[in-house]
């Protein structure tokens, strides 16, 4: 027994905990501000509302008014998959409640001095990816096999090979594959404002937080064509005649927790223009992983299952790197031009072992991490046109989020057009709409290195509505 947990443990390792978690994580959310993703989340020298809490906290200083807002978000996943010679399209939705946010400016006899408070989702997991296909060249079941002189592995177990030889099955089985992912990461901010001197603020913003992940990977093969009927794949086992299909079914589950800080500075050049600047500080999150798999074949239609359904538990840190943002923006024409430039160094995301995982495999994580991994720049250009004489607004904007793979050409760099509009319900009370729409290339392996690749195009749409209030 003890043997068959260290096999699974092994497998568990190569399926948890991956360079994409530490992405996962690393990787800066759309945010919940409806105005600002209309801009093309090219707000770190605008934020001169409840937004400045995600994007540049000194911008809070520009508050003269108490502040109120909350919103709602929607996120559509559409994955249109290659694998083969076949096509499969499919989506998942969200739906989230984006933000309660309020801002309080404290009277002052000169500059300002603001503090607000905002529980908000700025991260959203959801994801699919599922495709189907004959898999000419080889097996699942075929690769499960590591070694033939062991017999505990599930291929030996489920009757689809026999003792020291390989499985019969190598080739020609139709592969149907569902990976779903979902969860969000939820803050609890607090953040706050000073004018240190004139027309230049500092701000410092604290975020408290949790979320969850969820990842269920469910991996088919059957023999449609009935390419091996009648033979016997366990020479030794007769119930081993007349081969079905097998199913692999594997689960991840997370909660997480993580304080994150952020320091912005903000200057406004009289009239002309304003400048930002933020540091974001490594983030530490804290995970509790609950894993889970099972097995079972089918002969002449009847069931095989896995008699050990394996589950394990660890716990583990996976630090991000910093990030830095200068941006500059302008007002001229009646409209709002901003951009933002942003650096992040992805080779210095981290894990660090806090229960169940070994100093081999954590050596092993962190070195792959340096050695794929590389820093990038993304940039975020936006605008907002005023029509004051109807109390509209009108944004659109675009995003990059380059890929950290050193190796990915710039198809797997995710791009983002955005557009939006804002509306003034009252002289102190607004609604405001954001859109997006965002493309990018992926791959992915089901298991080993292009034995069962499939190719992903990936559409990802947004909306976020909100209302603000200030009194």
């Amino acid at each position: 027994m003890k043997k068959i947990l260290f096999i699974l443990s092994f497998t568990l390792l190569s399926f948890a905990q991956t360079t994409s978690d530490g992405l996962r994580l690393s990787y800066q959310g759309l945010g919940y501000s409806p105005r600002s993703i209309g801009m093309g989340n090219a707000f770190n020298s605008v934020s001169d509302d409840y937004s400045a809490f995600f994007f540049n906290p000194a911008g809070l200083g520009l508050i003269k008014k108490q502040e109120f807002s909350f919103g709602l978000d929607s996120y559509t996943f559409n994955n249109k998959v290659k694998f083969f010679n076949t096509q499969t399209t499919s989506d998942l939705n969200n739906i989230n409640l984006s933000n309660i946010t309020y801002v309080y400016p404290f009277p002052t006899i000169r500059g300002s001095f603001v503090l607000g408070l905002s529980y908000n989702i700025n991260k959203d997991f959801t994801e699919i990816n599922k495709h189907r296909s004959i898999n000419p060249n080889s097996t699942y079941i075929s690769y499960l096999t590591k070694n033939l002189s062991d017999t505990t592995d599930i291929p030996y177990f489920l009757i689809l090979r026999p003792k020291n030889s390989p499985s019969p099955l190598t080739k020609d089985l139709l592969q149907t594959i569902d990976n779903r992912k979902d969860g969000n990461l939820r803050s609890l901010s607090v953040a706050g404002s000073l004018e240190i001197d004139k027309d230049l603020f500092f701000g410092i913003d604290i975020d408290f937080i949790n979320g969850n992940y969820k990842q269920s990977n469910s991996f088919k093969e059957e023999d449609i064509n009935g390419i091996y009927s009648g033979i016997t794949l366990d020479p030794s086992d007769p119930k081993s005649t007349n081969f079905n299909n097998f199913i692999m079914e594997k689960q991840i589950k997370w909660n997480l927790a993580a304080t994150s800080f952020k320091f912005g500075l903000l200057y406004q050049l009289k009239n002309i223009a304003r400048f930002g600047f933020t540091l974001g500080l490594p983030t530490k999150y804290e995970i509790e992983e609950n894993y889970s798999e099972n097995a079972n074949a089918v002969f002449n239609n009847i069931p095989l299952k896995y008699p050990y359904q394996y589950t394990d538990k660890v716990k583990y840190s996976i630090i991000t790197p910093y990030n830095i943002t200068i941006s500059a923006s302008t007002f001229k024409f009646n409209t709002l031009f901003a951009l933002d430039l942003k650096y992040t160094d992805y080779s210095k995301i981290e894990i660090e072992n806090k229960e169940g995982l070994s100093q081999d495999f954590v050596k092993k994580y962190n070195d792959k991490i340096i050695n794929e991994l590389q820093s990038v720049y993304d940039i975020n250009i936006g605008a907002e046109h005023h029509i004051y004489d109807i109390g509209l607004r009108l944004r659109a904007g675009f995003i990059t989020q380059n890929s950290a793979y050193k190796s990915d050409n710039s198809t797997f760099n995710k791009k983002f057009v955005t557009f939006g509009f804002g509306y003034s319900l009252t002289d102190y009370t607004s609604f405001d709409f954001g859109y997006v729409y965002g493309w990018w290339k992926d791959i992915g392996d089901n298991y080993g290195s292009n034995l069962s690749r499939n190719y992903q195009d990936v559409t990802y749409k947004v909306l976020k509505i909100g209302i603000s209030t200030r009194f």
